[in-house]
């Protein structure tokens, strides 16, 4: 499968909340990067990270907006949208982009990029509200 095919199957299984489908796309030591600061460092990190994201966030989806290959790499511009549980909800509304490197057929390293910190924000408020399951 070529960058884009595995990132667009990621994005899929995450929007089902697949997590097991999720973790087999990615590279057991698999480095991501949210605007320059390390974030995950392994598959079973992610795993944990997507399940307390969705745990506070039940109706959390990224959408692909434009994804741009060569080789074993891609960008992927995204919006990222969700609505917490809470009453009043806390409200996920957020472009970005990733830049991936994909190897047999995982993704091996990624770097998301957001404009401001609403997603900070929320990822600050995931691992604040809720443990992982």
């Amino acid at each position: 499968m070529s960058a884009a095919d595995v990132y667009l199957a990621y994005n899929r299984a995450e929007n089902a909340h697949d997590w097991d489908a999720t973790t087999a796309l990615l590279a057991p030591d698999i480095r991501v990067a949210v605007n320059g600061v390390r974030e995950v460092s392994s598959a079973e990190d992610d795993r944990r990270a997507m399940t307390v994201l969705v745990a506070l966030f039940p109706d959390y989806r990224r959408e692909v907006l434009q994804i741009v290959a060569d080789g074993d790499q891609a960008a992927i511009r995204w919006r990222m949208s969700a609505h917490s549980a809470e009453d009043p909800p806390v409200v996920l509304d957020v472009e970005g982009a990733s830049f991936i490197t994909v190897a047999d057929g995982r993704i091996c390293e990624a770097h998301l990029c957001a404009p401001g910190d609403e997603l900070a924000r929320a990822l600050d408020l995931a691992r604040t509200r809720v443990e992982p399951a």
